[in-house]
């Protein structure tokens, strides 16, 4: 079952920062290649214009007119190996959302929308995030901003909150963090979110983990936010509990593969018979119902 309400940090062995999350997608539940009905998002391709593929590799709707698409590397025919030059997968996940070059037509270039579902803002202090990157050196130049609406989904409605426009360096694939501030003339309203691929002639421009977070905190979430979760070795600890807790980790299927309580004020749980890959630490404390979650990697 996919997960969308939660905000997990992406760093091994590091603290999450404090704030509340509102909104956290990392794409991985959705169709392989999907270019639609991706969940509660709305994708629109303006630019309407054939895509760039790959000479010899296949995947579903490859050269299509479409704006950002699922894109798992590991499923394509044949799978696209990563490189110091290229690089398509997602961020310390297999899938993310790609926009593809489109092919240029009369000076039209990408024009491509990806717009989350409605978010309602909280009071104050509202910060919309996520990781990008060019996946291909020779053609890493993308260019993109970020939007936001009070009324629909509608291409126009959007207000550019970035810089207009963002942009990726040349000959590099490394993945960046954009944190925004959201003015506060937003605060308390609901919202759509936009990122707009406007690159002209690249290759692919990559998005993942997107999340929409305050640095409001409830008394309950003041009481978790110290809370360390890491792994190193296989072994997980949880440490700083501030009373008795109950704990669970699941896959990156939903499933919960492991689970139990503690008094202690840190504890250790052996992962090293779980198969490798990205699980999730939820913390729950058993007086207040606040919740704490983390992702890790099992190796």
């Amino acid at each position: 079952m996919k997960k969308i309400t939660l905000f997990f940090s992406v760093l091994l062995c590091y603290s999450m920062s404090a704030q509340t999350n509102l909104f956290q997608d990392d794409f991985e539940s959705y169709t392989d290649f999907a270019i639609n009905n991706v969940g509660s998002w709305t994708l629109i391709d303006v630019d309407g214009l054939p895509t760039y593929g790959f000479q010899g590799v296949e995947f579903a709707d490859s050269g299509s007119a479409k704006s950002f698409q699922v894109f798992n590397s590991t499923a394509t025919t044949p799978v696209l190996e990563a490189s110091e030059t290229s690089n398509w997968e997602g961020y310390n996940s297999t899938k993310g959302m790609v926009a593809f070059a489109a092919v240029p037509s009369n000076g039209v270039f990408n024009n491509d929308w990806l717009i989350s579902p409605q978010i309602t803002l909280a009071e104050n202090s509202n910060t919309v995030s996520f990781w990008y990157k060019g996946c291909d050196a020779a053609y890493s130049s993308e260019l993109f901003t970020v939007g936001i609406s009070t009324t629909d989904t509608n291409p126009s409605s959007f207000t550019v909150i970035s810089a207009n426009p963002e942009s990726v360096p040349a000959n590099d694939i490394t993945w960046r963090q954009l944190v925004i501030d959201i003015p506060d003339t937003y605060n308390s309203t609901p919202v759509y979110i936009a990122i707009n691929c406007v690159s002209q002639d690249q290759f692919g421009f990559m998005i993942d983990d997107f999340s929409v977070d305050t640095a409001l905190l409830s008394t309950d979430e003041y009481a978790l936010n110290n809370i360390f979760i890491g792994c190193k070795d296989n072994v997980i600890t949880i440490s700083n509990m501030p009373g008795e807790a109950n704990y669970s980790i699941v896959n990156m299927a939903g499933q919960e593969v492991l689970k139990g309580n503690t008094r202690l004020e840190s504890q250790n749980i052996d992962a090293s018979n779980l198969a490798a890959g990205i699980y999730i630490v939820e913390i729950t404390d058993v007086n207040s119902n606040a919740q704490k979650r983390k992702k890790v990697v099992i190796e």
